[in-house]
């Protein structure tokens, strides 16, 4: 997940207040469901607090893998988990859901600490969704939602969420995937070995033990699949089991709405290889509804040039 740099020009006094919502941009939405327990999301129109009064097409979306804030830091320097934000998209309305258990801001956020009992307890593919269709049901019923258009849209392991939104909520029209995959993240667990055997990072017996120890892991995983006092690569059982068990790319093959699919072939967090999975299987389908696009870039869209890096994003947003 990118993190993005704010600098804000403010005054020594101003840096000592909190960061709410509002003063970045967003309205704060709470509720909660027996389904989902609290769900705390937050709505901005071009930047600013939601614009109830005007009729616009609505993007949701996912923020990466972690427990985090969706801000974190102080005034002058402000940091923020949004790959895309409303700025990106001007012409819209933009949703963003908070993990569960977490604030909108933290001002010293370690993203080594141990994060609550409210996260670890709900974190799955199925609330990430379940909570999506909440945000979107809702503003949809304030009437301000052009339906002609409305993006589901994720970065890394909400790219895995983004296209099971839009079999869950058929109001979906469009699905945008950043730097996610079509097989499920256990392929990456795999390919990493085998490409750092390929690339005499690894011997291939060192490569082969982590490989085995990947396949008892996942067998480990599908044993207990609903235990979440068990941590396994930052993420509980029920956590990974959820996401493990529903590929994005079966919910992909389900929809005939546009998608849109981005990778970088530098991104050392999502092979390549994964989403290259999903242009053969549409292929195969004889499925025409999908835009692929390849990038030499890294996991945040990042082009290395000779001095440094250039941000491919806002070419991929205008695309």
């Amino acid at each position: 997940m990118r993190s993005i740099l704010l600098l804000v020009a403010l005054s020594t006094a101003a840096s000592a207040q909190p960061i709410t919502p509002a003063s970045v941009g967003f309205t704060h939405v709470h509720l909660d469901t027996p389904e989902t327990g609290p769900v705390s999301f937050y709505v901005s129109t071009a930047g600013r607090p939601a614009d109830t009064t005007r009729t616009l097409p609505l993007v949701v979306y996912h923020q990466g893998s972690g427990y985090n804030p969706i801000y974190w830091g102080s005034r002058d320097s402000l940091r923020n988990a949004l790959l895309l934000d409303p700025r990106d998209v001007p012409e819209a309305h933009y949703i963003v859901i908070g993990k569960p258990g977490a604030p909108f801001w933290i001002e010293d956020f370690d993203n080594r600490a141990e994060p609550p009992a409210a996260f670890t307890e709900r974190l799955s593919l199925h609330w990430r969704t379940a909570a999506a269709r909440l945000a979107i049901e809702h503003v949809m019923d304030l009437g301000m939602v052009d339906p002609s258009l409305i993006l589901s849209v994720g970065h890394s392991e909400g790219a895995d969420v983004a296209p099971w939104v839009a079999v869950e909520v058929p109001a979906v029209t469009h699905v945008a995937v950043l730097a996610g995959g079509a097989l499920s993240m256990s392929f990456d667990f795999v390919y990493e070995f085998r490409r750092l055997v390929a690339e005499g990072e690894m011997t291939f017996d060192e490569g082969q033990r982590y490989i085995e120890q990947a396949y008892a892991d996942l067998r480990a995983t599908y044993a207990e699949p609903t235990r979440t006092d068990t941590s396994y690569y930052g993420g509980t059982l029920l956590k990974w089991h959820s996401f493990l068990d529903n590929p994005p790319l079966d919910a992909m093959l389900q929809l005939d709405v546009p998608i849109y699919i981005a990778g970088g072939t530098l991104d050392e967090k999502a092979p390549i290889a994964n989403l290259d999975m999903a242009a053969v299987a549409f292929i195969r389908r004889g499925k025409d509804n999908l835009t692929y696009r390849v990038w030499e870039a890294d996991h945040s869209f990042r082009q290395p040039t000779e001095n440094g890096s250039v941000d491919l994003l806002r070419t991929i947003v205008a695309d």
